[in-house]
């Protein structure tokens, strides 16, 4: 019933499309403009484009030094900091400029070629996350999601992306929504679980993200004992009556995993 609904909603959302395409065309003939190109190209070029820039953001991938450099810029965006010295390394790099650059040109290209393309907004939010730049990956994977609403990749990253923007709260929802189109996501309960690690709010809340990361590890996910660890403590912490630990250093914990 689920996968009917979604396909009369997209037929029903093409139909409008349609619809406003033919009077924005009618109009424009009365203005003397041209008519809006046909979407169906539109489409198959920001297909083309968002493939190629998949396909070179992958050949810069494979350096293993530039992986590197990605990966101390990812660590400075969540220090907060999405401008910062190890971005510098990163931009001076062959590979980013052979590239990774060019491919993420060619997913805005894509984007502003078609822009309901979920696709390219989620590639392009992959590289701003790679990149130490949670707040710009924030804003492309809200786009995506408002395309996709339904996707568990998407939902995910986003997830991931709020956690590491400190929304603990909004990662907790976001996740939840991961687990009502996949409660057997392993990925998805191990977000849950980072986020009540992250929110402290409760003991029924850190237990339930104590339950999350059991079905996590039992899923296949692998076993994480320092936020496990952080959760228990909290629990224990509530259970004497005590306020929680201090949320700086939570946030360390579960930044840090």
């Amino acid at each position: 019933d689920l996968a009917i609904a979604r396909l009369e909603d997209w037929f029903d959302a093409a139909e409008k499309r349609a619809a406003a395409r033919l009077r924005e065309n009618e109009a424009r003939k009365l203005r003397g403009q041209q008519a809006l190109p046909d979407e169906r190209e539109s489409l198959a070029a920001a297909i083309t484009l968002c493939d190629h820039g998949m396909k070179l953001k992958n050949q810069a991938l494979d350096d293993l030094d530039f992986l590197k450099s990605l990966a101390a810029a990812r660590a400075a965006g969540r220090a907060g900091s999405e401008e910062s010295q190890a971005q510098d390394l990163v931009e001076k790099h062959a590979a980013f400029k052979n590239s990774f650059m060019p491919a993420m040109q060619m997913l805005q290209e894509s984007v502003l070629c078609y822009p309901k393309l979920t696709r390219a907004y989620y590639e392009l939010a992959i590289c701003q996350v790679m990149m130490g730049r949670p707040g710009t990956a924030r804003k492309l994977l809200e786009e995506a999601v408002e395309l996709s609403p339904h996707s568990q990749a998407i939902l995910s990253l986003q997830g991931e992306v709020l956690l590491e923007l400190g929304q603990w709260e909004d990662a907790a929802k976001t996740f939840k929504r991961v687990l009502s189109l996949e409660p057997e996501s392993g990925r998805g309960n191990f977000g849950l679980a980072r986020a009540y690690a992250g929110l402290q709010s409760d003991m029924n809340q850190c237990q339930a993200g104590l339950h999350a990361l059991d079905r996590a590890e039992q899923l296949g996910v692998r076993e994480n004992p320092e936020l496990r660890e952080h959760l228990v403590a909290l629990v224990k912490r509530f259970e004497r009556g005590e306020a929680a630990v201090v949320r700086g250093a939570g946030a360390r914990v579960v930044h840090e995993l």
